[in-house]
């Protein structure tokens, strides 16, 4: 399934690209860069700076701080999910991104960058938890540079689920231990 969304969407894309000349190393060198400062922003908590470059029609699927997937279409959306991110940083949550992979690909009106990174998140004080995402974006280039109009994220490998909680301490005896037939009095 994923392969045939992956097709559909690469052939949206083509249809919908106006031409231009094969992807040019340039455009790719100036696409890594943006997603490189895109973590790097993420990491210091500045979503102002990832908002700097986001289209004013951008969508994002991703996922939240409690990894619960998150849908955002359009700059009112998505100013919501990063002032709910924003909030939680500055609580304490501690993110840090390692990027294995961000192969970029483009000409000179539109880009595509296929991402594999690593993120260890967690609150302060706490061992951060480690997760394996793959991300796909696509920008557009503007007058005023590089506008990424899509993103996309999906676990690479799914988080170990976390360990069960103690149960909770009742203050009703378990029926075992309970009276057998107490007596009206």
């Amino acid at each position: 399934m994923r392969v045939l969304v992956s097709c559909l969407v690469l052939a949206l894309l083509a249809g919908c690209h106006r031409g231009g000349p094969a992807s040019d190393d340039q455009t790719a060198a100036d696409l890594r860069q943006k997603v490189e400062q895109m973590f790097k922003d993420i990491d210091a908590g500045n979503f102002a700076g990832l908002k700097m470059w986001a289209d004013d029609q951008a969508i994002l699927f991703d996922f939240d701080e409690n990894n619960a997937p998150v849908t955002a279409r359009g700059q009112a959306e998505l100013d919501k999910y990063l002032a709910a991110y924003d909030g939680v940083v500055r609580k304490g949550l501690k993110i840090h991104t390692e990027i294995g992979k961000d192969d970029c690909f483009g000409d000179s009106d539109i880009g595509y960058c296929a991402v594999e990174y690593d993120q260890t998140i967690g609150a302060e004080g706490a061992p951060p938890a480690p997760f394996k995402f793959r991300g796909t974006l696509i920008a557009r280039k503007t007058k005023d540079g590089w506008r990424w109009v899509h993103w996309h994220s999906s676990f690479r490998e799914f988080p170990k689920p976390a360990a069960p909680a103690a149960p909770a301490a009742t203050e009703t005896p378990p029926a075992d231990q309970a009276p057998a037939n107490p007596s009206p009095q």
